[in-house]
């Protein structure tokens, strides 16, 4: 034998019978932990699905039931109307240009009703006084 023969075998691991059975037993308990890791990921994400399922179709059923109220609340001869035929019949029912909220403003505050001067800004009231001698 060479000297780096003698070396290659003295670097080689020697099993003995202890020790691979110990490293089986490892092995085997990593393996179902493993096992059971997976299995649980499994579970949770079916209860996930499940959970999520559930919550879609409560809401597609809310969203439906408020359109049928919705439908109900208008009289049942109106419902077949189109938009047009109800145009042609009132043309008093096309809308204003003018927004709701901009009437309601003065509405509210009935600007038609204040004098002009006090709808005026307000002059500062830190302005700088000429000097009087």
């Amino acid at each position: 034998m060479t000297a780096s023969q003698s070396v290659l075998q003295k670097r080689k691991r020697v099993d003995e019978p202890a020790d691979v059975k110990q490293r089986q037993v490892r092995q085997k308990i990593l393996r179902e932990k493993k096992s059971d890791i997976l299995a649980n990921l499994a579970f949770e994400l079916s209860d996930k699905i499940r959970r999520l399922r559930s919550n879609a179709s409560l809401l597609a059923s809310t969203i439906k039931m408020r359109g049928e109220i919705r439908i109900a609340s208008i009289p049942r001869a109106q419902r077949s109307v189109k938009l047009r035929d109800l145009i042609k019949k009132e043309p008093s029912s096309i809308p204003r240009v003018t927004t709701p909220w901009r009437s309601r403003i003065k509405d509210f505050y009935k600007l038609d009703e204040i004098s002009p001067t006090k709808r005026e800004p307000s002059k500062l009231k830190f302005e700088v006084k000429k000097a009087s001698k």
